[in-house]
């Protein structure tokens, strides 16, 4: 028989659980009244007529009833883990010291299906991906040529969509590329989402017509950030707790809908290495591109002022030509700036032959709380939260 088939089995559960929980209401008579206040919420599932009974029980007890309840559906509230809407795919590469000089990185992914219950100290609700061993060269330390990363991309997303279904079916899959500096201004949001020797031997010719029909790039289906794997290097670990707390005042910003520009500053300056280390900088806009030795230097400052976030254009074909369309994505909300910055590279594709600036945005959103579990700098790090 069932705790539903048994009401007394049932009360007996939920009071061993909920009487353990700190009664928010300093009006109520103590903490029984409180507890069978939670009770009779029809969240907790038990049978009507227990519940009718309870709430007779609270009647001829308590006075005012209606604070009570409010403050125990707050409790059960709070009380039970939110379900995130988003997954994550993370990409995470790092130069490797003996093959950096040949282009060829230490490369590891890992879906996080749940990111309201990954711990990256235990490494507890991250599935670890075993596509990129495929692309992992034992000879070299197994690394894997730059020219590969986006194969292996493709392989992982191929992993998370069979083996990760029913996990990620009704959410909103991330892709966050953790990249070292370098690489970080290349156009990796516009690598195919597929690659096009594996469509059907019978419809390759589809591909190849002077019309043809175009495999998307990952920018299309999917929110892509870029994170910035030389946070996690032992050298920058005494800026962890300067990075989180500017991450928690960019949530306030979101929150309170707050525009982009006014959460990120002009990196077209001279002391952007002063500006970015300011407590109040939380991010970096460049709305005219920049040689890359230029904006790698902007990218190292950001890591330097321990600053979570990054708007820029890549090399579009004119200096100025996008820099209305730019000023006008700075007018959303920060918080909407990765939703707005992956529809204008929608619109991109659906203007494919056309110029557009939606195929040379660059964005950096850095999450301190949601990191490799390999990384070093999880050991240091609270639990995570859903990605803004």
């Amino acid at each position: 028989m069932s705790t539903m088939d048994d009401p007394v089995q049932a009360l007996r559960e939920n009071l061993t659980k909920l009487l353990s929980i700190p009664n928010q209401n300093p009006t109520s008579p103590g903490t029984l009244p409180f507890a069978v206040a939670m009770l009779t919420l029809p969240e907790l599932g038990l049978p009507d007529s227990l519940r009718n009974s309870l709430n007779v029980w609270l009647q001829h007890r308590v006075t005012d009833l209606a604070p009570l309840i409010a403050a125990a559906q707050q409790a059960v509230k709070e009380s039970v883990p939110q379900v995130s809407t988003q997954a994550h795919l993370l990409l995470w590469v790092r130069t490797s010291p003996e093959y950096g000089s040949q282009d060829r990185y230490l490369v590891s992914a890992f879906c996080i299906p749940e990111p309201n219950t990954y711990n990256p100290v235990h490494g507890t609700g991250c599935k670890p991906l075993k596509a990129v061993e495929a692309f992992r060269d034992a000879k070299k330390g197994d690394t894997i040529a730059r020219g590969e990363m986006e194969q292996a991309l493709q392989a992982c997303l191929q992993e998370v969509s069979t083996s990760y279904r029913q996990e990620i079916s009704k959410k909103e899959l991330i892709l966050e590329l953790l990249l070292p500096i370098p690489l970080l201004n290349h156009a990796v949001d516009q690598w195919d989402e597929q690659a096009p020797k594996q469509v059907p031997a019978h419809l390759q010719h589809l591909l190849e017509e002077a019309e043809a029909v175009s495999i998307p790039p990952i920018g299309y289906r999917y929110q892509v950030v870029l994170r910035m794997a030389d946070r996690f290097d032992p050298f920058f670990a005494h800026l962890r707790p300067f990075w989180e707390t500017k991450w928690k005042t960019l949530k306030t910003a979101i929150d309170t809908r707050y525009q982009a520009k006014q959460v990120l500053i002009s990196g077209h300056c001279s002391n952007f290495q002063t500006v970015f280390a300011k407590d109040d900088c939380l991010g970096m806009h460049l709305n005219t591109t920049l040689p890359n030795a230029n904006i790698d230097q902007r990218l190292l400052a950001l890591v330097m002022g321990a600053t979570p976030t990054a708007l820029w254009l890549r090399q579009p074909q004119s200096k100025n030509k996008y820099k209305k369309p730019f000023s006008d994505l700075l007018k959303h909300p920060v918080g909407d700036i990765a939703c707005k910055v992956r529809e204008a590279r929608q619109t991109a594709f659906d203007k494919r032959g056309k110029p557009h600036f939606g195929r040379h945005l660059a964005l950096v959103w850095d999450n301190p709380q949601l990191v490799p579990p390999e990384a070093e700098i999880a050991n240091t790090l609270d639990m995570p939260q859903e990605m803004p």
